[in-house]
């Protein structure tokens, strides 16, 4: 079936008859994607319990990578018993400049074959809103990156290009709400880490949120601004962070830039197991050496480690704390800044990486047992915060 569908489409930008809407066949894409794309294998679901079982929703993610949307659909499907597919915003400008279309494909058209409903970020209208409108309107769901572009220095949320804030979301939810009051939406922040070294991905979903029916500006706005924090709060920590974090800071506090393999390992093992109340990579948690060891090797790629034979490192200062323009191959031309940005937002890891840095083994224990203790009271008022909101939300939208 799949085949007899690129078929038609080809047919069809040959002008031989009309193309077959990919989601009218959505069992046989998915399959193909699942092959394709090796979703099983490459992505682990957290807290696949606050996916909506059906719609309206409104998904919101991060977005690093050009594939988020491949991997993030898999999992509202999955999670959602299979009942949500899902659209999503994508700019309609998005794959001009790629060759394809010059041929056999339009990405273009083929994203929209895969339910992508496209705006433009520079002449939006109300008309190109309206049926996202219609979407929930008909408890339907669709997901968008609040950033409104992917994030070329790994930071969560990065403003460039003329881009001076994020997106709102609550008003699709308040414009949705109006029509139908007894429709409540909610608002499914997601997070997305790709291990780079791995080539897998962690999705991990967050606690829905709400928006009071006939909410005004105020009550918008943080709605807003409480998508933005939760979502940011769902990167999972790995290997390439911390080590990433801490070559970072060695270099920028003038550190020794040669050292024992050990030692990097045991700093890594100290603010793993100082790490509170984050989602941590599993495997870090297991073998925290050996992904220490495979985060090494990998950043030696972009020149910026040196291990020698005898197993010490060797850091590439110059290189590491270089600042590259805000392209697509900031990744590459600085691994290690950009995989140390991604954590940059969590102040408690970053003050224990900067422990780990300056101070000796029993000074840095010291230090790490403070930082978690102020980070496990943090959670619980959170914790009590979040309690309160809940008993003052109206029962028509919880």
């Amino acid at each position: 079936m799949f085949v007899y569908l690129l078929l038609r489409y080809l047919m069809a930008r040959r002008g031989l008859g009309q193309v077959v809407p990919f989601v009218d066949h959505a069992g046989h894409v998915i399959r193909v994607g699942y092959q394709l794309f090796r979703w099983p294998k490459r992505v682990r679901v957290i807290n696949p319990q606050h996916c909506p079982k059906n719609g309206p929703a409104i998904f919101v993610g991060n977005h690093y990578k050009l594939d988020d949307p491949i991997y993030l659909w898999p999992a509202i499907y999955e999670c959602s018993n299979k009942t949500i597919l899902v659209s999503f915003m994508m700019r309609d400008d998005f794959f001009h400049k790629f060759p394809f279309k010059w041929w056999l494909f339009d990405l273009n058209e083929v994203a929209g074959q895969c339910k992508a409903l496209t705006i433009s970020r520079d002449r939006l209208s109300i008309s190109q809103l309206k049926p996202f409108l219609e979407l929930l309107a008909k408890s339907d769901a669709f997901l968008m990156f609040p950033g409104r572009s992917r994030s070329r220095s790994g930071l969560c949320l990065e403003y460039r290009d003329d881009i001076e804030d994020s997106a709102s979301v609550a008003f699709f939810v308040s414009q949705a709400q109006r029509r139908n009051p007894a429709m409540p939406v909610p608002v499914i922040p997601m997070g997305r880490t790709w291990h780079a070294v791995e080539n897998t991905s962690a999705v991990v979903f967050g606690a829905p949120l709400y928006l009071p029916v006939n909410a005004n500006r105020q009550e918008q706005r943080a709605l807003d601004l409480e998508m933005l924090t939760r979502m940011a709060e769902l990167i999972e920590i790995n290997a390439l962070h911390l080590v990433g974090g801490l070559c970072w800071l060695r270099c920028l506090h003038r550190r020794p830039l040669a050292l024992p393999l050990s030692e990097m390992q045991e700093a890594v093992v100290a603010v793993t197991k100082a790490l509170t109340g984050r989602y941590v990579e599993p495997a870090l948690r297991a073998t925290p050496h050996e992904e220490t060891r495979k985060a090494l090797a990998f950043f030696t790629q972009g020149g910026c480690v040196v291990i020698d034979k005898a197993g010490n490192i060797h850091l590439n200062a110059e290189r590491i704390l270089h600042a590259p323009e805000l392209t697509p191959a900031y990744r590459n031309e600085n691994p290690v800044k950009y995989h140390a940005n991604q954590i940059a937002h969590f102040s408690d890891v970053v003050a224990m990486l900067e422990a780990t840095t300056l101070l000796d083994p029993p000074g840095r224990d010291a230090q790490l047992a403070r930082i978690t203790d102020a980070r496990r009271r943090q959670l619980v008022e959170k914790e009590r915060e979040t309690d309160e909101s809940v008993a003052r939300k109206p029962a028509a939208t919880r």
